[in-house]
């Protein structure tokens, strides 16, 4: 029953998520891509898939998609020239002012029911199931 009631949890929120996000014209990972260039305005491709956990090959497709709606900028690495840096483009910078204030207000609405010993004891049993590879 409990692994039943996991997989309909991460599948309703995963829709969830899914639908505000369309909202921007994102998509969780091309958030979760932005939201680690909002936090660390400088990345390589490869510290961005590091800090967003997906391959090279994700990663790629993600940046692509990103400068082709015009959120962040590549450009040659200073310390570098054969590596790109990444950085939100001024149009990203203000997606970001708006979007993480909606985001976080969003998911505090999400979980509204839970009481703040649940949340506590919910955000435990969470990072107890992550597996770090």
């Amino acid at each position: 029953m409990l692994s039943f009631n996991l997989l309909q949890v991460s599948t309703q929120l995963i829709k969830q998520y899914e639908a505000f996000f369309k909202h921007y014209d994102l998509s969780s990972g091309k958030f979760t891509v932005l939201l680690a260039l909002h936090q660390c305005p400088t990345l390589t491709p490869t510290e961005c898939a590091q800090a967003v956990e997906v391959t090279g090959g994700t990663i790629s497709g993600l940046l692509n998609g990103l400068e082709r709606q015009k959120l962040i900028v590549r450009s040659q690495h200073p310390n570098d020239g054969r590596m790109n840096a990444i950085c939100l483009s001024e149009a990203g910078q203000t997606l970001m002012s708006d979007l993480v204030p909606a985001y976080l207000n969003w998911t505090t609405a999400l979980m509204a029911e839970l009481d703040k010993t649940e949340k506590i004891v919910l955000n435990r049993l969470l990072r107890k199931l992550v597996v770090v590879e």
